[in-house]
């Protein structure tokens, strides 16, 4: 534009497509980072109960069997609470 802003600028020329491809693939890896640590810290937030879990194993009693994160979710008007648990999916 006729004056001079200091800034050296890449051009968009075939020397500079890997920079262009450097720069997009940063781009795209701290989007997948970003999602991950989202996705990891959502669960987390989520799913914060600890839970032991009992099973009445061949009629001799309740035994533990493993422990277990879950969330609880609300049902109805009433005041009903549930607990679904991650890795048993019930």
């Amino acid at each position: 534009m006729g004056f001079e802003l200091g800034l050296d600028l890449p051009a968009l020329t075939t020397s500079s497509l890997g920079y262009w491809l450097t720069v997009f693939s940063l781009i795209v890896l701290f989007i997948v980072l970003g999602a991950g640590v989202f996705w990891w810290w959502y669960n987390n937030k989520v799913f914060s109960k600890h839970i032991e879990v009992y099973e009445n194993i061949s009629g001799n009693g309740w035994q533990k069997t493993g422990t277990d994160r879950a969330r609880i979710i609300k049902v109805g008007d009433g005041g009903e609470e549930i607990m679904f648990l991650l890795r048993k999916k019930t």
